[in-house]
């Protein structure tokens, strides 16, 4: 499909800017309206990450994009993590996180190319909580997670997470692993 993708983008290829997004977020337009526009220009974005990247998933990212834009801008806070059930929607949260500053705004022109965004999320890139892929994987992974938290605070514990895993210098313990050395002590 790449490969069509490539052959059908033979002009130039647009995309919004960083202070487009921010003029948006401090409007004063409802949040309803506020994030639908939002959502839209991240959707442009988005298109433009993939043709210039020469494939991705674009029903997955536009189909995502309304829910990702919406928790990023109104509900998540603070240490509030995002899961997502389709891996594939990759290109477009990483719209949403460039225009939020999570991610540096550059790497919207590095969508699969060397140092620039994986085709699916990956615990190195800044926002991402897991790696995944399946449709439907961050699923299980964000419910085991919050069991994990959940154990972990009525232990005293620390979160249970894939920093955590890192830190422990033990690449093959998995995120149950922890909770479980967690509840013991």
């Amino acid at each position: 499909m790449g490969d069509l993708i490539t052959e059908a983008v033979s002009g130039t290829l647009y995309y919004l800017d960083k202070p487009a997004f921010k003029r948006v977020k401090e409007s004063n337009a409802s949040a309803e309206q506020r994030t639908s526009i939002f959502a839209d220009m991240a959707r442009l974005n988005t298109l433009y990450m993939i043709a210039n990247g020469g494939s991705g998933h674009i029903g997955s990212s536009f189909s995502s994009m309304d829910v990702v834009s919406w928790l990023y801008l109104n509900e998540m806070e603070g240490e509030d993590l995002y899961f997502s059930s389709k891996g594939h929607d990759a290109p477009g949260l990483y719209a949403v996180l460039t225009a939020l500053d999570v991610l540096p705004f550059d790497k919207i022109h590095k969508l699969r190319k060397i140092d620039g965004l994986p085709g699916h999320p990956d615990v190195g890139v800044a926002g991402m909580v897991t790696n995944t892929g399946s449709l439907g994987m961050g699923i299980s992974i964000g419910q085991r997670h919050g069991v994990c938290q959940s154990h972990a605070r009525q232990a005293g514990a620390h979160l249970c997470d894939d920093r955590r895993r890192r830190a422990s210098g033990r690449p093959d313990l998995g995120i149950a692993d922890l909770c479980c050395q967690s509840r013991r002590g």
